[in-house]
């Protein structure tokens, strides 16, 4: 049984997959699986898993109904002690990270172990970094949360707690993990960088984060955090719209 379930969702990734795989492959600490869940790719994106992923891999490619049905088939094939969702545009930050990771599992008896990410552009450029700092019980209702590229936890959390609710297009990954820290399990913050991730995914857009409010406020009450509406929604969304929306002033400079 492998330490690690490293599972990366891809289709038609052909441009930064490779990247994602190297960034693996290079990897001080090598007990782990790498898990490919493909949509169908129709372009080189299975080509290239074939020919450059780690002898450790797992391929499944089938249409899926999106990502978070995608991420649950991964956990369904995950045979690892501890799960990290790798995206197949993400990187590991360098090669001591899954290292670093074990360590702090294996030294802390902890469940979650989670830390900061940066972002970057085409060009592997940091354009901001993402700290969520210490989580402490009442914090998810002014704002907090941490970013799911940089969260890992055991496989027996999911076993227990349920994975990604699949009704949720866009924060099913948020709604996971305040399930996960709401349970009575010790968690972990590492403030250091864990994956390097490209500022141009779908929860980026302005119209995904209107929608993945929504989901979240959704989220929120479903489990029972007592929140003031306004507050929460400056605290979390200010930083985020500052930075969608000076991203697009860039691009349009």
């Amino acid at each position: 049984m492998p330490m690690f379930s490293i599972i990366t969702v891809c289709f038609n990734s052909e441009k930064t997959i490779l990247q994602t795989i190297e960034s693996i492959k290079q990897q001080l600490y090598t007990d782990f699986e790498h898990i490919f869940i493909d949509g169908g790719s129709t372009d080189n994106t299975l080509s290239i898993i074939s020919q450059c992923a780690h002898p450790s891999k797992v391929v499944i490619s089938e249409p899926d109904s999106g990502i978070y049905a995608a991420m649950n088939k991964g956990l369904g094939l995950a045979s690892g002690d501890i799960v990290l969702f790798l995206n197949s545009d993400d990187i590991l930050y360098d090669e001591k990270t899954l290292g670093l990771l074990y360590n702090c599992f294996a030294q802390g008896n902890s469940g979650i172990v989670y830390g900061n990410i940066e972002y970057v552009d085409s060009h592997n450029k940091v354009s901001s970094v993402w700290r969520p700092g210490e989580y402490y019980d009442g914090n998810f209702s002014n704002g907090w949360s941490c970013p799911h590229p940089g969260f890992v936890a055991k496989k027996s959390l999911y076993d227990r707690f349920g994975g990604f609710d699949e009704s949720l297009a866009i924060a099913s990954d948020f709604d996971l993990m305040l399930r996960f820290f709401l349970q009575d399990v010790k968690n972990v913050y590492l403030d250091i960088t864990l994956v390097k991730m490209r500022d141009d995914g779908i929860s980026s857009k302005t119209s995904s984060i209107i929608r993945g409010y929504k989901e979240i406020i959704g989220s929120l009450k479903k489990n029972k955090v007592k929140f003031n509406i306004f507050i929460y929604t400056f605290k979390r969304y200010s930083p985020k719209i500052k930075r969608v929306l000076l991203k697009n002033s860039i691009r349009n400079f």
